[in-house]
């Protein structure tokens, strides 16, 4: 993971784990659980995992909720980073 995402992490998603902010990512961007799996190296299991430890974190019922919520902070983070100057 990039500084950028450690940093991106730490501050609009303190909520998840490093691992989980990972599949999040990429589940965000309509990848699958079998395409993360390939990508990341680890288990289906795992990235289910992770997916349902989200939908709990972030109160969903559905995993498609939480691709809303991951858009909904990296577009309000940055509106409030160029509403204070610094973009």
């Amino acid at each position: 993971m990039t500084e950028y995402h450690n940093n991106m992490h730490q501050k609009i998603f303190p909520d998840l784990t490093t691992k989980q902010f990972i599949v999040l990512v990429h589940y965000s961007l309509g990848k699958s659980a079998k395409i993360i799996e390939d990508e990341l190296n680890c288990s289906r299991t795992t990235i289910e995992k992770h997916l349902s430890e989200i939908r709990i974190k972030f109160n969903c019922s559905k995993s498609s909720e939480i691709r809303a919520i991951y858009f909904m902070r990296i577009i309000t983070n940055n509106i409030f980073i160029k509403r204070l100057g610094f973009s």
